[in-house]
């Protein structure tokens, strides 16, 4: 019974690949396999097909999807983050730009501004990056992985831009914050001692 479930959805997936038909066409399709309504006026089930879409491996179908949803509502943070990450593979800038509106719509969307400082991370702006994650630990101070990848970018900043002491105060500063939230907490404890040695050599101890 398994085998032929799979095979059935392998069957549906590749109909999807194989065939550019409209938005509309393509959403009932999705539902009457999951046998949910169709209402053409409804953002957020355009959301959730794009997210089945982009989870699918499907990210040009996914993209037509978001679009229909972002004209449906095109002040949802969530669809607009969603778009984003649609595009952070293949048109950066765009995914940018997707996390920025989101932002300024709702500048305590959490999902935004961490998948911004993801992109600047693979961006390698890590002072952006930074400046995201900055405002994530003040809005989530007890967030371990937020204060961790903060002190991360500062210390890529330091190594990276700015050699800049400062950086390395503000990185070791987070790094002890995550030693006392999470002792032990991935590689804190050797990144303590590394920028600890930086930090004498710049003081010339």
């Amino acid at each position: 019974m398994k085998k032929k479930a799979g095979a059935r959805r392998n069957i549906f997936l590749v109909s999807i690949a194989a065939i550019v038909i409209s938005t509309f066409v393509l959403a009932e399709g999705i539902l009457l396999m999951s046998n949910q309504p169709f209402d053409a006026d409804d953002p957020m089930l355009f959301l959730s097909l794009g997210d089945f879409l982009y989870n699918n491996g499907m990210t040009g179908y996914a993209v037509k999807i978001y679009e229909r949803a972002e004209e449906l509502d095109p002040d949802n943070p969530a669809i607009l983050n969603n778009f984003g990450i649609a595009y952070i593979t293949s048109d950066e800038e765009k995914a940018e730009g997707y996390f920025l509106k989101a932002m300024t719509i709702n500048p305590e969307y959490e999902l935004a501004r961490k998948n911004l400082a993801i992109l600047y991370n693979k961006q390698e702006k890590y002072d952006k990056a930074a400046e995201q994650l900055l405002i994530l630990t003040n809005l989530h101070p007890e967030n371990i992985q937020y204060n961790y990848d903060l002190a991360i970018n500062l210390a890529h900043k330091f190594y990276y831009i700015s050699k800049s002491k400062e950086d390395v105060e503000l990185s070791l500063k987070y790094l002890y914050k995550v030693q006392s939230l999470s002792p032990g907490f991935e590689r804190t404890e050797e990144n303590i001692q590394l920028l600890e040695e930086i930090l004498k050599v710049m003081e010339g101890n």
